[in-house]
């Protein structure tokens, strides 16, 4: 669910803004 979930939030958020707040979630984003 954590995958899907910040996938969704990295989008509505932004890419440039959500990387700045979960550097860690780079990796997720870039996986997807």
């Amino acid at each position: 669910m954590d995958l899907e979930t910040l996938g969704l939030t990295c989008r509505k958020c932004g890419n440039k803004i959500f990387y700045k707040k979960r550097p860690s979630t780079k990796k997720t984003v870039t996986s997807d």
